[in-house]
């Protein structure tokens, strides 16, 4: 009885992996931002995807997202909730480091678990690069028109991007070599 059920429960398992075809395609890239109080964690596959992308408890409520069968899928958490409260999503906090970071599941099959399903522990850390004083120095960009300074910008309109070094460590210095300007949509500029 229990061979028999072994069977049923392996040949069921076989069909569906050979049902999605994903086993040696499934090799999702995962990418992740810290912006404000949000995560966002983007999912890119080479092909459509229809599974899901969820933290530690995917039935815990924001704490998941269905493929849409696109080959981008987006994951954001809420960061200003307190860590261990529903809607928290299993984020760590590290008040040494200041980072914050949460473990990610991406599964092909959007309820069963499989062999080709990976699983990321994504970290979003304090900006910045570390010094010879063994600080953390920070660069914050700033635009102006010349006059003061903008929080929003037009396209095709002139504007100075000013590179500023917060924490200054005279040991180093900052070399601009190339620019380019992006939002949450994908579009970038050169």
């Amino acid at each position: 009885m229990e061979l028999s059920s072994f069977l049923s429960i392996f040949l069921a398992v076989y069909r569906v992996s050979a049902e999605t075809g994903l086993a040696d395609e499934f090799q999702p890239s995962v990418k992740a931002s810290c912006v404000g109080g949000t995560m966002t964690i983007r999912v890119d596959t080479a092909l459509p995807f229809d599974g899901v992308v969820h933290g530690p408890n995917r039935t815990e409520p924001g704490c998941s997202v269905t493929g849409k069968g696109g080959l981008k899928t987006y994951l954001k958490i809420d960061l200003g909730v307190p860590e261990g409260l529903p809607g928290s999503c299993g984020v760590k906090y590290n008040p040494d480091t200041e980072e914050r970071r949460v473990a990610i599941g991406v599964r092909a099959h959007n309820t069963i678990e499989l062999l080709e399903d990976r699983l990321y522990v994504v970290t979003c850390g304090k900006a910045g690069f570390q010094n010879s004083r063994n600080e953390v120095s920070v660069v914050q960009l700033k635009v102006t028109d010349g006059y003061s300074k903008k929080n929003a910008v037009i396209e095709g309109s002139a504007y100075t991007l000013r590179a500023e070094v917060l924490n200054h460590d005279p040991n180093y210095g900052i070399l601009v070599k190339r620019c380019f300007a992006f939002d949450n949509s994908d579009t970038s500029l050169m």
